[in-house]
Formats: C-alpha cells, sequence, structure tokens
C-alpha cells in the first residue's frame, strides 16, 4: 500500500520528530519525577517511623515506670506498714483499693515475706495462693524493687479477678492453613507488672507490693476507648496532620508473642484486628533472630502501613511480645498521585504548546525550501535560466545565493571537464611509463630464473662428486678393521657425504622448473619437510622452533613444491625479521574440515602499518639494491591465490609478525592435461618487516 504524499514533505517530518521528542522526554522527565518524589515520600514515611518508634519505647517504658513508682510509694507507707504490723489484711485492703482505683491498676497485691498473698484489691479477694513465681515479685523478696512486662498464667490472673483471666483470653484469628491442634485462645495474659518490698524499721522484708496492668485487650469496637490508653498515646504520636477518610492513620499494636492483643489498628468490617497474627517476616526477624527493630511495608488486617516493630521483653530478658507502630500507606500514595497527575498535565500542556508553535515555525521555514524545490525540478527539466529569488542573511537566503552560484558554475564545469580529459592523457601517459618500467623488472626476474637455472646446473656437478666420496668412503670403512682408529672419521666423512647428498636432492627438486602437479597431499608433511630442509642451515641455530600441528588434519589437492616455495619464502623472512635469534611457532589446524591453515609467527621486528598492505606488490623491498628483488611475497601469495586460498597477515612493531596460509579442502585432483606451467622462481631472500 502506498503511503501518502503528504507523509514525505519536510513539515510532517519535523511535526513528527518534535513530538517525538518530547513525548519520549516528557515521559522521561515524568516517570524521573515520579520516582524521586515517591521515594522521598517513602523516606519521609520511613523517617516517621523512626521517630514514632522511638515515642512508642519512651511512652511505654515511662508507664512502666510511673507503676514502678506507685508500688514504692506504697510499699513504704506508713499506713499500709501499720495495718500490716497490726496484722489487719481487711484495713490494709481498704487502703490500696482506693489507690488501685484512682490509678486505674488491675490488679494491687500484697504478699508476705514468702510470697503468699495476704491481701487483695479486686474480685473475690482470695488469698494464701503462692505468687513468687512471677519474676519482678521473686526479685522484691529478695530486698529490690522490680518492675517489668511479664507472661502471666490465667490461674494466676483468675485469682486475682476473673475477669482479667477473661480478657487475656482472647480468641485468635489464625490463618486458614492453621492445624486443628493450635489453641482457639490464649492461654496466658501479659501484663505490666511491678513489685517492691516493704520492710520494718530493722530492714527486715515483711511483705511485697505488686501492681499490675494487663494489656490483653479483646475489645474490637472501634468506637469504644480501649482498657489502656497506652495504644491511643503512640498512635496520637504518628498521624503527623494526615487523616484519611476522616481517621487517624496512626496505629499501635501490642503483641503477645505473635497475636495482637491490644491496638486500634481495623480489619475490613471496621473492627479493632485484636486476635489477628503479625506479619511472619517480622516475626522470624524481630522474634526469631533477635534484630533490635524492623521497618518496612506490611499488610495489616485490611491495608498497607509503613510500620516499624521492636521486641517486648520480660525481666529475664526473653522476647515475649513486640511494640508495633505504623501509618497508613494510603495519605503518601495519594500524594505520590497527585504529583504524578500534575507531570501528567504539565506534560500534556507542555505538548500541545509546542506541536502548535512547531506547526507554525515549520511553515515557515518551508516556504522556501518549496520554491528552491520548483526551481530544481525546472532545472532538471533543462531550463538552466531559472534563479532562486529569495533574499536575507537567514540560511535561506545564503542557501539561495550558493544555489545561484551553483548555476553559474556549471558552464565553467564544461570547460573544466574538457582540461581534466587533457589531464587524463597524460595520466595515461605516466601510467604507460610504469608499465615499461615494469616490463624492464620483468625481464630482470626472467635473468634472475636463468641464474637460478645454473645453480641447479651446479648442484647436478656437486652430486656427482659427492656420489664418489660417498662410494669410496664407503669402502674404505669396509676394509677397516673394527679398532682401527681411522674408522671414527671415515664414519663422519659417510655422514656428513649423506648429509650433503640430500641437501642438494632436496635444493634440484626444489628449484626444478615444471608443471603444476596437483594432487592430495597433507599439509603437515609438507611444512615439516620445508623445516626439514631449513633447520640444516646455520642461521637457524639460534632459532627456536615451536611446532603445533594439528594431528587429523584432511588432506587437500595441492601442489607441494609449490606450496613447500611458499612456506620457506615466510619462514627465510620470519628468521631474519629475528635476525637469526628468537621464536619461531608454527601451528596448523583446519576449520570444520572446510578449510585448511597454517600459521606462521615470528617474534622479529614486526611491519610498520604504513607498508603492510605493499608487501605483497611485485617488486616492493625495503631491502638495500642487490640484496631483494621483492618477488618472493609476491610469488608466495600468487601460488596461494592459484591454490583457491587467501594469505593474512597481522604484525606489531616490536613485537613480531603473524603470516597465516588458508586453503580449502579439495579432494577431486584434476586432469593433468589441463594444468597450464607455473613457473618457478628461487627463494627470495626476506624483505625487511619493521
Amino acid at each position: 500500500m502506498e503511503t501518502p504524499r503528504w507523509t514525505h514533505s519536510l513539515k510532517f517530518r519535523i511535526m513528527v520528530s518534535y513530538s517525538l521528542i518530547l513525548i519520549i522526554g516528557g515521559l522521561a522527565t515524568s516517570a524521573i519525577g515520579i520516582h524521586v518524589t515517591g521515594k522521598a515520600l517513602l523516606r519521609q514515611a520511613r523517617q516517621q517511623m523512626e521517630y514514632g518508634r522511638s515515642a512508642a519505647r519512651s511512652i511505654y517504658a515511662h508507664r512502666l515506670q510511673e507503676l514502678r513508682q506507685s508500688v514504692e510509694l506504697l510499699a513504704s507507707s506508713g499506713q499500709l506498714q501499720a495495718a500490716l504490723a497490726a496484722n489487719q489484711p481487711a484495713t490494709a485492703a481498704t487502703y490500696l483499693t482506693g489507690i488501685r482505683q484512682e490509678h486505674g491498676l488491675d490488679f494491687l497485691s500484697v504478699t508476705d515475706s514468702t510470697g503468699k498473698v495476704i491481701v487483695r484489691t479486686s474480685g473475690p479477694r482470695t488469698t494464701d495462693d503462692v505468687v513468687a513465681e512471677l519474676a519482678p515479685i521473686d526479685q522484691a523478696l529478695h530486698g529490690k524493687s522490680a518492675a517489668a512486662t511479664e507472661i502471666i498464667p490465667l490461674e494466676v490472673l483468675r485469682a486475682e479477678n476473673p475477669a482479667l483471666a477473661e480478657r487475656a483470653a482472647i480468641r485468635l484469628d489464625r490463618p486458614s492453613e492453621a492445624q486443628p491442634s493450635d489453641p482457639e485462645t490464649l492461654d496466658a495474659g501479659m501484663a505490666l507488672l511491678a513489685a517492691a518490698p516493704a520492710t520494718d524499721e530493722s530492714g527486715r522484708i515483711i511483705a511485697v507490693v505488686y501492681a499490675g496492668q494487663l494489656l490483653n485487650d479483646p475489645s474490637t469496637n472501634l468506637d469504644a476507648p480501649g482498657r489502656h490508653r497506652i495504644v491511643e498515646k503512640i498512635s496520637d504520636t504518628l498521624s503527623g496532620g494526615l487523616e484519611t477518610q476522616g481517621r487517624d492513620p496512626g496505629v499501635a499494636t501490642i503483641f503477645q508473642d505473635d497475636v495482637r492483643i491490644t491496638t486500634n489498628m481495623t480489619t475490613a468490617a471496621g473492627m479493632r484486628a485484636v486476635g489477628t497474627c503479625a506479619p511472619a517476616e517480622v516475626y522470624d526477624v524481630v522474634i526469631v533472630r533477635g534484630e533490635k527493630h524492623w521497618i518496612g511495608r506490611t499488610f495489616g488486617a485490611s491495608d498497607w502501613y509503613i510500620t516499624a516493630y521492636e521486641p517486648i521483653t520480660n525481666l529475664a530478658g526473653e522476647r515475649i511480645g513486640m511494640l508495633g507502630v505504623g501509618v497508613l500507606e494510603k495519605p503518601y500514595t495519594a500524594v505520590r498521585d497527585q504529583v504524578t497527575l500534575s507531570f501528567a498535565a504539565i506534560a500534556l500542556f507542555c505538548f500541545l504548546l509546542i506541536v502548535v508553535v512547531t506547526y507554525f515555525l515549520t511553515r515557515s521555514m518551508v516556504r522556501p525550501l518549496e520554491e528552491m524545490v520548483s526551481v530544481s525540478q525546472n532545472i532538471a527539466g533543462g531550463d538552466l535560466s531559472q534563479r532562486v529569488h529569495i533574499t536575507g542573511k537567514s540560511e535561506f537566503g545564503l542557501l539561495s545565493s550558493s544555489f545561484n552560484d551553483m548555476l553559474d558554475r556549471i558552464s565553467e564545469m564544461k570547460s573544466q571537464l574538457e582540461q581534466w580529459a587533457k589531464t587524463l592523457e597524460q595520466k595515461v601517459e605516466q601510467r604507460t611509463q610504469q608499465l615499461v618500467k615494469i616490463q624492464t623488472q620483468v625481464a630482470r626476474q626472467q635473468r634472475l630464473a636463468s641464474v637460478g637455472q645454473l645453480a641447479a646446473g651446479v648442484a647436478h656437478e656437486i652430486n656427482n662428486p659427492l656420489g664418489g666420496i660417498l662410494t669410496f668412503a664407503s669402502l674404505a670403512l669396509e676394509e677397516l678393521p673394527p679398532d682401527s682408529p681411522q674408522r671414527e672419521d671415515l664414519e663422519e666423512i659417510v655422514r656428513q657425504a649423506i648429509r650433503c647428498r640430500k641437501i642438494v636432492t632436496e635444493l634440484l627438486e626444489f628449484s626444478r622448473e615444471r608443471q603444476a602437479q596437483m594432487d592430495l597431499g597433507d599439509i603437515n608433511e609438507v611444512v615439516s619437510s620445508t623445516l626439514a630442509l631449513l633447520e640444516k642451515q646455520a642461521l637457524f641455530h639460534d632459532i627456536n622452533v615451536t611446532r603445533e600441528f594439528e594431528p587429523d588434519m584432511p588432506v587437500t589437492v595441492m601442489d607441494k613444491s609449490q606450496m613447500q616455495q611458499v612456506f620457506m619464502n615466510i619462514i627465510l623472512n620470519a628468521v631474519h625479521a629475528m635476525s637469526e635469534r628468537g621464536d619461531l611457532t608454527i601451528e596448523t589446524g583446519h576449520e570444520d574440515g572446510k578449510q585448511v591453515f597454517v600459521r606462521i609467527a615470528d617474534t622479529g621486528c614486526g611491519i610498520p602499518q604504513d607498508i603492510r598492505e605493499a608487501i605483497f606488490d611485485p617488486f616492493f623491498t625495503t631491502k638495500d639494491p642487490g640484496k631483494g628483488t621483492g618477488l618472493g611475497l609476491a610469488v608466495a601469495c600468487r601460488i596461494v591465490q592459484d591454490h583457491g586460498g587467501r594469505t593474512e597477515v597481522e604484525s606489531e612493531v616490536g613485537k613480531g609478525t603473524c603470516f597465516t596460509i588458508v586453503l580449502p579442502v579439495r579432494t577431486e585432483v584434476p586432469d593433468s592435461s589441463q594444468d597450464t606451467p607455473q613457473p618457478q622462481a628461487i627463494a627470495d631472500p626476506p624483505t625487511t618487516r619493521g
């Protein structure tokens, strides 16, 4: 389907580009702003929880300290001591009952010096039971007042007042996965308990006064105030002036183990969440793992809160519950949503404003361009008399002037083309002279080939005397007795003669001109035979040769002699580049059986970057005149190309050079009648590498 033509206009593209930039920028800015604002609000909430946790701890500790001071004052009261000394428990009970009611205590009792209760001020006022197992009372019996939060069994609470036992037995709102064996109600209560010893004039303990407030509050009615004002006092410090649906967002909770026993947190039904359990993660951190506190985001009963928790310990330091504070997350998310809407509104307004401005700006910019397009179309039709009539110092005015100048110079370009034609003829003549020079160099190469043939003839002549030396030395060796002192010298002559004959034979085989003899061959064998020929030379005495041959190399069609010439040229270059001292590494391998390669790496001087592309050019050499023809690497590269392969080079000045010869794996041997003669050349002296 063809797109509408108006979509190709510059005006449309500018509008779309600006709109995309604005949309992307606006979205990115809004996202960053929303993220930063959200983090700032959550950081504020966490700081408020830190303050709330500290305030809750202070309020809780203050109430416990008030309770302790109250029992200490009662224990030192002369009226109480007089009633106890006169053995008038009824008088003491009447006196203490008024104080208990005045201070809002749940129970206020007195024990004798053995821990047996002798006075109670609430309930049926039974006595003679022993409460010495409660830690603060036990400490008071030993002469020291104490106050702490303690877990009190139901039977002890029932003895103080049966109503307290009923309050403590809160029905548990266990999750659905709870086991049938789990209890349905609490079997103990958690209370603020304080005790102080009463002594006579001699300092002997005659009684212990103890008092307490039961923290368990089973009331679930949100409108009715709780029995204890601790959670209300704490929650009042957490609101921070925020309101959610007309109610205080701050909540405070006291846990007995993991159960809420008093709280102003509400459930989805609008009731106090008494009997529900603390989040498992919080319980694990604060109670099980023993961390000092926990601050984070939790789901409490019916909504998400930012909360903080810390442990409540008894007099022995055991963790028996938690004190938790929190604020609703909704006020903070509402602020965040409001900021989000503000960012979106601002972004939308800016988008519409820029679209309108861009439209009028683009319209004023495109008009001159439309005129230039019209003139260009007329010029393309052959009317060179057209000119653009746009004036001014703006970019369009300058472009118009440049456009008209371009038209004026078109005629000048015609005459320049004629001049270029003449220049081209001169360059052709220069290239012709270069070709003549190259032909001269080729003739020189032919003379070098003749020298190679002469060297082959000399090798033939040397081979005959070597054969005579070997024959006569062998005969003389046979006639000598085993213990003759000359026998060792003759054996050395035979060995060296055999060595010379082998070298001459290999030289003849290498320098002989013949047609390319393509046959299946193993590249490892070709490289090994080349090294065997070269390693006998003196220039290899200080060369450390490392062979890394792939054992299972596929065979491929090649002319072994020509490939031997390639490897010899590159190896000799490497040796001379190392000044006949260094490490030479030769590696062979294949790539999935489709290609074989040979890497020849040295630790020589390397090849500079500026001449690296020219090292395979014919007659290119950096050696002094007479020390190299510049054909060695050129011939090697041509041979590799004739085999369908390629030559790669990697070099770093001062560190060395690595040549890689890559040949395709071919298994069909071509018909020898179709082969064309391939001229051979004597191995060229190595080119300079750096």
